[in-house]
C-alpha cells in the first residue's frame, strides 16, 4: 500500500502544480493584457497631444520641432496627392465598368449581322445564310 500512496501523493501534486501553473498563468495573462491597454491609452493619449501641439504651433518655425514639423506637412501633402489618385483611380474605374455595361446593353439591343448571309433587299441586315427571311426586318430574303 506505501508504494500506491507513493504514486496517489505524486499525482496529486503534480496536479496541484499543474492547477497552480494554470493559475498563474490566467493572472499574470490578465495583467499583461491590462498593461498593454493602458499602454494603448497612453499611446493614443501622447499622440492627441502631440497632434493637438502641432496644430496650435505649427506657424511657429521658431520651435524645437521645425523638423519634425516639416515631415508633417510634407506627409500631409503626399497623403492628399495620393488619396486624390485614389480617387481618379476609383472613378476611372467606375467610368470604365459603367461604359463597358453601355455596350453590352448596346450589344444585346442591336441585332447581329450574318457575315455570310445574303442581304436584305429592304434593309440591308445580312440574316444568317439559310435564313428565307430577314432576321431584322421580316422581309422575305431573295435567293
Amino acid at each position: 500500500m506505501a508504494f500506491f500512496d507513493k504514486v496517489s501523493r505524486k499525482i496529486s501534486d503534480f496536479a496541484d502544480d499543474t492547477s497552480d501553473k494554470v493559475k498563474e498563468f490566467g493572472k499574470t495573462n490578465k495583467l499583461k493584457t491590462s498593461i498593454s491597454e493602458e499602454e494603448r491609452k497612453l499611446e493614443v493619449a501622447y499622440i492627441e497631444i502631440g497632434k493637438d501641439y502641432f496644430e496650435k504651433n505649427q506657424n511657429q518655425e521658431e520651435t524645437a520641432y521645425v523638423a519634425a514639423f516639416a515631415q508633417i506637412r510634407e506627409s500631409k501633402a503626399k497623403i492628399l496627392e495620393m488619396q486624390a489618385e485614389l480617387d481618379k483611380i476609383k472613378e476611372d474605374t467606375k467610368d470604365k465598368i459603367s461604359k463597358r455595361r453601355e455596350d453590352a446593353q448596346k450589344a444585346e439591343e442591336e441585332p447581329v449581322s450574318s457575315p455570310v448571309g445574303l442581304p436584305c433587299p429592304s434593309c440591308g441586315f445580312r440574316s444568317a445564310l439559310n435564313s428565307r427571311f430577314c432576321s431584322e426586318c421580316g422581309k422575305p430574303l431573295s435567293a
